[in-house]
């Protein structure tokens, strides 16, 4: 038994391309080289598929050469020479925990499984429709064809990981980030690090270019003043993963590999921190203290809600419950949606709001405000206090608050400030957001 990695460029896209042109070919000799039409309708038909012929010609042997250089199986093996090159970065010792993700095919959890045999890997990937021909049965049939049984895999959403801060030691991922479509991109790559834990190593290979993810020098200087040492960002066009020109024909102009350590960042920024994603012992601390902390600031916001009917409101990112307690107050006929990502926020904003609860008034779910967990049209009025600068990626979370929003409902955002003040650009270094 063979692993089958399949191929970067999907097969079906690549003979999809060849018929078509196949089929304006035939359409260009029927009706620009025959007798079937005349006149101007034939000199029109004439241009559209020659050109359509030649556009397709160009296309098809494009792809058939992307095919060809990706092909696990053929003389250039380009993607096994990356996924090879990545699983290199990653050292782990016995007990260690790696994370890929977006393993398509499995090909690079695999690979890093391989390295680090008595570690365990995780891959996830969403397996969209896109790449039909990857899915988790492909990846689990590859793992048992190399022996390697340290490695298993999962659906999981890049933008929203499914794990505690801290959970792995080692988190790795190749051409992924770049298929997203997101404006911000560096959000996943925060996401991405939230999970690895204090001394564990990365390793994102992507298409870095300016056009993707703005600034990525910037990004890597932010990292640094966040405590992450050894950071660099690796040119891999210039003959570590491919030459200049093969980059250029290929579309992947702007590859590289980000690669550095997650340190220890001491007791005082690991607190700070837990603003972030509240968990264990300091994470409780930080949310008693944040329900007090946030008060005043909250309701002033609240105050702005005069005029705005509500009957069913969304708090989201709710933290330790108390704005969801006093918005339930405000609103004595509503009934309330609050969501955290953090379990010990939930819970907290559980016995906070225990009352209404029983009632039937409040419910509180943990979820994620990249993929609430809620119908279209559900809610009048959705909230959130100091929270959206934590959010993954703010374009394609607004666009599911909008979504869960009745036509007409209300979105209150409330921040103590706008991120620029000396303050906020202290705690930004501090904190992954």
């Amino acid at each position: 038994m063979k692993p089958d990695y399949k191929n970067w460029l999907p097969k079906g896209m690549m003979l999809t391309g060849v018929l078509i042109t196949a089929l304006c070919l035939i359409l260009f000799i029927l009706f620009g080289l025959t007798g079937l039409v005349s006149g101007t309708l034939k000199t029109v038909l004439f241009i559209l598929f020659l050109l359509g012929t030649l556009a397709g010609l160009v296309v098809s042997i494009w792809m058939i050469l992307m095919y060809r250089a990706f092909s696990y199986n053929g003389t250039r093996q380009m993607s096994k020479q990356i996924i090879q090159g990545i699983a290199q970065q990653v050292k782990l010792l016995e007990g260690g925990k790696g994370l890929d993700v977006g393993c398509g095919s499995g090909a690079l959890a695999i690979a890093c499984a391989k390295r680090n045999p008595k570690a365990a890997f995780l891959g996830i990937d969403r397996w969209g429709k896109e790449y039909a021909s990857f899915n988790k049965p492909l990846c689990e049939r590859n793992a048992l064809a190399e022996g390697a049984g340290n490695v298993r895999f999962d659906r999981g959403d890049a933008t929203a990981l499914d794990f505690p801060d801290e959970s792995f030691d080692a988190v790795v991922s190749n051409y992924v980030y770049h298929n997203i479509p997101v404006k911000d991109r560096q959000a996943i790559l925060l996401e991405t690090l939230r999970v690895l834990k204090k001394g564990g190593v990365f390793a994102l290979h992507d298409i870095f270019s300016q056009a993707k993810y703005g600034d990525m020098q910037a990004f890597v200087r932010k990292l640094k003043e966040m405590g992450y040492k050894k950071v660099e960002l690796i040119d891999t066009t210039k003959g570590k993963f491919m030459t200049p020109w093969e980059s250029k024909w290929m579309g992947l102009s702007g590859s590289g590999l980000l690669i550095g350590r997650k340190e220890n960042m001491g007791l005082y920024r690991d607190f700070i921190s837990q603003t972030r994603k509240p968990e264990g012992f300091l994470g409780k601390m930080m949310v008693s203290g944040m329900n007090g902390g946030h008060a005043k600031l909250a309701d002033w916001g609240m105050s702005h809600l005069e005029g705005i009917a509500a009957t069913n409101i969304a708090e989201l990112g709710c933290g330790g419950g108390r704005n969801a307690g006093e918005l339930l107050k405000k609103y004595p006929r509503a009934k309330l949606m609050a969501l955290d990502y953090s379990r010990v926020s939930v819970e907290k904003a559980k016995e906070v709001n225990r009352d209404m609860i029983a009632a039937g008034r409040c419910s509180v779910v943990q979820g994620s405000v990249a993929s609430l967990p809620f119908s279209e049209e559900a809610f009048d009025l959705a909230t959130a206090f100091e929270t959206v600068y934590f959010w993954p990626g703010l374009e394609a979370c607004f666009a599911q608050v909008c979504r869960v929003l009745k036509p007409g409902g209300a979105f209150l955002i409330c921040n103590e400030s706008d991120g620029r003040d000396e303050t906020s650009l202290k705690y930004e270094k501090l904190i992954e957001a």
